[in-house]
């Protein structure tokens, strides 16, 4: 259904800004779960998805409430204009979905409500309005900058990520938390954030070639993955973990500055 809506809003708006703006919210909906989900611990999904390891697949919970379902509605409220009845409506939608998640278990609260919800929501909502209304134009400075980190690290930490969830290709001992799971969450949250902060900073600068770019972007990160297993930090469980960060990276950048060049010029490109 979201997958639906999302296209739906990208056919009636006939701007791929629509789908821009999907990827920055789901960065907006990662920050605010880094801190409050991973950090704080402010609740615990059941969806079923990972059998052997209760973390990740409450991680998974979480990742498809806030890679899908969330950033679709917030850009059906900023393609079609909704105002506030329409956000009172999809809030008190989501409040009433929690409710039921909680009653057929399998959602848990820890210190989270459901009204922090529906207080939250409203502000997730009118940020999407505004960030689409100010796409709609070309973009440049601190706004550029703020867009291209949280959809770089939308789409870095999803591709990061999923792999860890559902294969433990690897894991990150750092000893913050008493879940190795836990830790490798946060872990690699920190990572993709750095990794997407430093990708955004490079790639803002001019350069009289492409190519050296992606070469420093590169090599920073094999560095960095090297530096972190010597040290013990990193543990790679499949052969092809350190080939697929690299590959995902690669992708990654390339994306990076074909959008940079794209908000740039304006929504006429």
């Amino acid at each position: 259904m979201s997958v639906g809506a999302l296209f739906f809003a990208n056919y009636k708006s006939r701007s791929p800004r629509s789908l821009v703006l999907f990827l920055g919210m789901v960065g907006v909906s990662y920050c605010i779960e880094f801190v409050i989900y991973i950090l704080l611990g402010s609740y615990h999904y059941y969806p079923g998805l990972q059998k052997h390891n209760a973390y990740y697949d409450s991680n998974i919970g979480s990742g498809i409430s806030n890679f899908l379902t969330l950033p679709s509605s917030a850009v059906i409220m900023a393609v079609f204009r909704k105002g506030w009845l329409w956000i009172a409506g999809f809030t008190a939608l989501f409040a009433a979905v929690e409710w039921l998640f909680l009653h057929l278990h399998i959602y848990r609260h820890n210190w989270w409500s459901i009204g922090y919800t529906a207080l939250g929501l409203p502000f997730y909502y009118l940020v999407a309005k505004a960030w689409f209304s100010r796409m709609m134009q070309p973009m440049k400075g601190f706004l550029l900058f703020i867009t291209l980190l949280l959809i770089t690290g939308a789409v870095l930490g999803t591709l990061m990520f999923l792999p860890i969830a559902f294969f433990e290709s690897r894991t990150y001992h750092i000893g913050w938390f008493k879940d190795l799971s836990h830790d490798t969450t946060a872990f690699t949250t920190i990572y993709w954030i750095g990794l997407a902060s430093l990708y955004t900073a490079i790639f803002s600068f001019r350069w009289t070639y492409a190519w050296p770019k992606y070469v420093i972007s590169l090599g920073i990160l094999i560095i960095l993955m090297l530096v972190l297993s010597q040290a013990g930090i990193l543990r790679s469980h499949v052969w092809w973990d350190p080939y697929y960060c690299v590959l995902v990276c690669l992708l990654v950048l390339l994306y990076l500055a074909a959008l940079r060049k794209r908000l740039l010029a304006g929504p006429a490109v």
